[in-house]
């Protein structure tokens, strides 16, 4: 496998890693939360740095005990 196919994954591997269903991942892709390029006529694929992107960070704090 090149390095360019290993940059990209299927949506069922993107839901995986996620864990989403891939009927999520399709609609994060349809609204433009998360890039997708189509491959084929029916292959697409996902860069694998955007998962990176995929959610809000959550802050982490340390209430102060008065």
């Amino acid at each position: 496998m090149s390095s360019k196919t290993q940059d990209f994954i299927s949506i069922a591997e993107a839901a995986v890693r996620l864990d989403l269903s891939e009927r999520t991942i399709r609609r994060m892709i349809v609204r433009g939360d998360l890039p997708a390029r189509r491959i084929h006529k029916r292959t697409v694929r996902i860069p694998v740095a955007a998962l990176a992107s995929v959610g809000e960070e959550i802050p982490t704090y340390r209430r102060s005990r008065a």
